[in-house]
């Protein structure tokens, strides 16, 4: 969990105020220890591209903030997953 910089809106991964889930370097990698785990491989689609994919965000019995990843459509074997980052997600596309 980072501090996040700057305002984020409805980001997909809002935590809590003023911190955001971001598994990437400064550099903008995904960083060794977020490599094998699948929900960080998940791009933003293009303005061409429809996501076939949602974030869902919900606290647990443990009053815990749980992010799942669920299918919106099918997605065939070796297809890039795609989900929308939020509203507020900044896009330089």
């Amino acid at each position: 969990m980072k501090r996040a910089e700057g305002k984020f809106g409805s980001y997909a991964f809002d935590l809590k105020r003023g911190y955001v889930l971001d598994p990437t370097g400064a550099d903008g990698k995904l960083l060794p220890e977020y490599q094998d785990i699948p929900i960080f491989r998940v791009n933003e689609p293009n303005h061409d591209q429809e996501p076939n994919a949602a974030f869902r965000k919900f606290r647990n019995d443990h009053n815990r903030i749980v992010i799942e990843m669920v299918t919106i459509k099918p997605i065939n074997a070796g297809e890039e997953v795609l989900a929308s980052y939020g509203d507020q997600y900044l896009r330089l596309y």
